[in-house]
């Protein structure tokens, strides 16, 4: 049977041992038509959901010590939980008149959930519906209201946050990375799967700029910044997961994205960048990569790149590129998109290689490039003139001098061509003897 595309959305989500088998009756049940049975269910798993929230919840600030430890006792009782987490979802922020003084309205303390109130009608109205079901009351319920409440918890599952969630788990967070508290090596899964239900839509631009900022300050181990993005795309939560792509696509993330894109290059198609953001990308920020033809590769894989500006491109990338990659997916495309032609064209044809201060800074560029791709007349001879005279770069030398060692194939090729073109053979490239 085909999967309902509520399915699919819940798959994407992280629910506990406690939730998963009452969303796991409520498609069942909806399946075999029983819908007030489905409909129940639904509801129950929504509303375990937000228990848990409140119980793995630091108490919010406005909230009274002894109240809230008589909440989570309500939220703990098999017989009162149900009512009192309802009354807590219609807790409003602030009620009465404003202060004609200070302009303040008076606050509660009783405002749990961070929610609007069209929210809260809606969770109202579906406690209603609810109680048709449990109770055999007379209104119809069919298929309708099972898709429309799925629909509502599409749309507001997220949304509904404890006050100050953001804050407490940012504190964890701070916990987690600080090793006078945490052992290395300790999974951050958990605290990522709470960004969800902790952290408002509008809070999230400001919770990844705080999260990698303690990272950076309490963390003492490299990489733990790609680690949290790589757990949080993991979770496979599309509004976690699009928050954090749009916060690394700022000009004030850049440190950030190319840092992960560099081990991570595939990470590129996600960002859905436009057509003049690709453009420029590659003609600005793909220069401040440790690895930017891996990133480039992708680039190219994923179709990013018009193919009328694909030349124009190679030109940039191999103006910053400083060694060629061996990864061997990434050079068949590379291949394949003519980049092996422009570093041709830009060390051997414009005689640049006669530099040697510039060729010592591409020394690991040429080397990739002779290592794989097909060696051509123009190459061979070039290096043979350069390599029998008196000036060259020491640094191309080691590495041709370790790859003609490695690879008797290339060797044999090189020889062939010095024959073939009437050449002699290098001096200063012994191996080739």
């Amino acid at each position: 049977m085909l999967k309902h595309k509520f399915e699919t959305w819940l798959e994407k989500q992280t629910v506990s041992r406690n939730v998963e088998p009452l969303f796991s009756e409520s498609i069942k049940c909806y399946k075999a038509e029983a819908y007030r049975a489905s409909l129940l269910f639904s509801y129950l798993a929504f509303m375990n959901i937000l228990k848990e929230r409140i119980i793995g919840a630091h108490r919010p600030a406005v909230y009274e010590q002894g109240k809230w430890d008589f909440m989570l006792g309500l939220l703990r009782n098999d017989e009162k939980w149900e009512e009192a987490l309802l009354n807590a979802t219609q807790a409003m922020e602030a009620f009465g008149p404003e202060d004609p003084v200070t302009k303040v309205k008076p606050k509660t303390r009783d405002a749990i959930f961070a929610i609007k109130p069209t929210i809260r009608q809606q969770i109202m109205y579906w406690k209603d519906r609810r109680n048709d079901c449990a109770h055999a009351k007379d209104n119809i319920i069919n298929n309708y209201h099972v898709e429309t409440f799925w629909a509502f918890l599409e749309s507001n599952l997220s949304k509904i946050t404890v006050q100050g969630g953001m804050r407490s788990l940012l504190n964890k967070l701070k916990t987690h990375y600080d090793p006078t508290f945490t052992p290395p090596n300790q999974d951050v899964t958990p605290l990522v799967a709470e960004i969800p239900s902790s952290v408002e839509p509008a809070e999230r631009d400001e919770f990844w700029r705080v999260a990698f900022s303690i990272i950076q300050t309490e963390s003492p181990f490299f990489g733990e910044e790609n680690v949290l993005i790589n757990k949080v795309l993991a979770l496979q939560d599309a509004g976690t997961t699009n928050s954090l792509a749009e916060f690394l696509k700022q000009s004030g993330s850049k440190r950030l994205l190319l840092s992960y894109l560099s081990e991570n290059p595939s990470f590129i198609a996600l960002l859905d960048y436009t057509p003049a953001e690709i453009r420029s990308f590659w003609n600005t920020t793909l220069s401040r990569a440790e690895k930017p033809l891996a990133i480039y590769a992708s680039m190219l894989a994923n179709a990013l790149i018009p193919k009328d500006e694909i030349d124009s491109a190679n030109r940039v990338v191999f103006g910053i590129a400083r060694e060629y990659t061996d990864d061997v997916q990434q050079h068949v495309i590379l291949e394949a998109n003519g980049f092996g032609k422009i570093i041709e064209e830009g060390v051997f044809t414009s005689n640049s290689i006669v530099k040697y201060l510039w060729t010592n800074e591409r020394a690991d560029l040429i080397r990739g490039f002779i290592e794989h791709y097909p060696l051509t007349d123009v190459v061979v001879k070039k290096l043979s003139s350069i390599y029998n005279s008196g000036t060259y770069s020491y640094w191309l030398r080691e590495r041709l001098e370790d790859l003609f060692k490695r690879k008797d194939a290339k060797k044999q090729e090189f020889k062939a061509l010095v024959a073939a073109g009437g050449y002699t053979l290098p001096s200063h490239l012994p191996s080739l003897a």
